[in-house]
């Protein structure tokens, strides 16, 4: 069993002036399959951390019941799974072959994912095996990469780390220059062709019902000799929306809160000629009730005022 030897190097720099999101569009076109994973912890940021990693040497992938083995020379390798040679196995048969050393060497481990699919071979699990034309991704994919950048979040740090043979000359002034250009290319993203959903409107409204409203799905009863519901069911009633009647008021038109189960209290309070706000208020035992008392307070207010106005301008002329 051939093992892969390889040594770290790494270099600071100040990271205030870059942004993971930039540095990817950066190193993305010229490095395909490049990667940008970012912390999710919004708990704490103390050991906040975003990884950018590219040139892909080795990975490891497990798809369709088989883990595959690429490595930097490119050979590879392929065993089923199954009870005896196991995901976990897989893996560490994998990780077994490599040997990191030096500088930056725990930033240089295997970035990639691992879908909700792989329980078929975790677990006991039937999950239908399917193959898509277009990005069949696999279950589980992780891969070695040859330059990763790291960006410490809270102090506004970012490491270059770069893994080499020994005789292998480094890149990283190249990989600082190219992260420093401030040039890279933006793309447009437009549709093509119709926009499909696989469900309706009202299937996709009965699902907000279902979330939101608990509404419970629709049950099928199967009749003799049927062995599955029928293709096109019955949606599932809408439950009775009652909308949230927030705080907030059309100027002008006062506000109605209510005191108990029984008894809402009408306020309006608008700026008089002294230049302070006076309130008044009106009570109902209902809604409705109180805001068309409100109405009328407010009407009778407003003449007042203008009365009030209309006086104190007929006193300046005289």
């Amino acid at each position: 069993m051939k093992k892969y030897s390889y040594t770290a190097f790494s270099r600071q720099l100040l990271g205030d002036l870059h942004t993971p999101v930039t540095t990817y569009l950066k190193v993305r076109d010229i490095f395909p399959q490049s990667a940008l994973m970012e912390s999710s912890d919004y708990n704490s940021s103390d050991n906040n951390r975003s990884f950018i990693a590219f040139r892909p040497i080795a990975s490891v992938a497990i798809d369709h019941g088989t883990a595959r083995f690429e490595f930097p020379d490119d050979t590879s390798e392929e065993h089923p799974i199954n009870d005896d040679y196991t995901v976990a196995t897989a893996l560490e048969e994998f990780i077994s072959r490599f040997e990191v050393r030096g500088e930056g060497a725990q930033y240089c481990g295997l970035y990639g994912y691992t879908s909700f699919n792989i329980v078929r071979h975790t677990e006991h699990i039937a999950v239908k095996d399917s193959s898509a034309k277009k990005n069949d991704a696999p279950d589980l994919l992780y891969i070695l990469y040859k330059y990763v950048v790291v960006f410490h979040d809270r102090n506004h740090e970012m490491i270059l780390t770069e893994i080499r043979t020994g005789d292998e000359p480094s890149r990283l002034d190249e990989i600082e220059c190219r992260i420093s250009n401030r040039n890279f290319p933006v793309y447009d993203f437009r549709a093509e062709g119709e926009c499909r959903s696989t469900l309706t409107d009202e299937e996709h409204l009965a699902n907000i019902d279902r979330g939101i409203g608990k509404a419970a799905p629709q049950e099928y009863t199967l009749e003799p000799g049927q062995e599955t519901a029928p293709a096109q069911a019955e949606k599932p009633s809408m439950t009775e929306f009652k909308p949230y009647v927030g705080r907030k008021r059309r100027s002008g038109t006062g506000c109605v809160s209510e005191i108990n189960d029984h008894l809402f209290e009408g306020r309006y309070s608008p700026k008089w000629p002294d230049g302070k706000k006076h309130a008044r208020n009106v009570y109902a035992h209902t809604r409705e009730e109180c805001e068309e008392k409100l109405k009328v307070l407010i009407v009778e207010m407003k003449a007042e005022i203008a009365e009030i106005k209309a006086g104190e301008k007929a006193t300046n002329k005289g």
